[in-house]
């Protein structure tokens, strides 16, 4: 969900479409949250409505309940629900000025969500250019890293989906890195 709009009586969800196909009547699942409602309609700008909308679309959805979704939320159909962790394994390539260290706090941004995140753990270092891994626990510029992250608060995201398994991280104003989710730990 890139957008919560209101036209009219209408409430419109401003969605772009990473995967497969959304079609009016389909129930959706919006997490975190585990909030489920239908699709009423499927909104373009400046074109007539359609009954579905593909991948690489960016539509306006109205719902048939009014549930409250946030900018950020991943709307995925009932039957294949996305992961909604706060602990997760990923690969980083840091580019910060200072080193990436567990005891600071970063903004790791996800399609459109925005969350707090930690190191829980560092599994191994590689310094990019000589490709020597070394334990550490501080990850340097330049420096790419198999590491933990744990977010303060959920995320969803799918690691088989490009769109929703790569991330920034922010640090103060800085785009200090960036990465792919590789895996999911079994508790929250």
């Amino acid at each position: 969900v890139q957008g919560v709009y209101r036209f009219d009586e209408r409430r419109i969800l401003a969605v772009r479409v990473e995967s497969g196909q959304v079609a009016v009547g389909d129930t959706l699942l919006f997490s975190p949250g585990d909030k489920l409602s239908q699709v009423k309609s499927i909104e373009r700008w400046s074109a007539p409505s359609a009954h579905t909308a593909q991948a690489g679309e960016s539509v306006g959805l109205t719902l048939t309940e009014p549930i409250f979704v946030e900018r950020g939320a991943l709307a995925s159909l009932q039957s294949s629900p996305p992961l909604v962790l706060r602990c997760f394994k990923v690969r980083l390539f840091w580019l910060g000025r200072q080193a990436m260290d567990p005891s600071r706090t970063y903004t790791l941004k996800l399609t459109t969500q925005e969350v707090e995140c930690q190191i829980e753990s560092i599994q191994k270092v590689i310094d990019a250019s000589s490709l020597v891994e070394r334990a550490g626990q501080v990850v340097g510029r330049r420096e790419v890293a198999e590491l933990t992250l744990r977010t303060r608060l959920p995320l969803a995201f799918d690691v088989d989906l490009q769109a929703t398994g790569r991330f920034v991280i922010v640090d103060g104003a800085e785009l200090a890195g960036g990465g792919t989710i590789v895996s999911a730990r079994t508790h929250k």
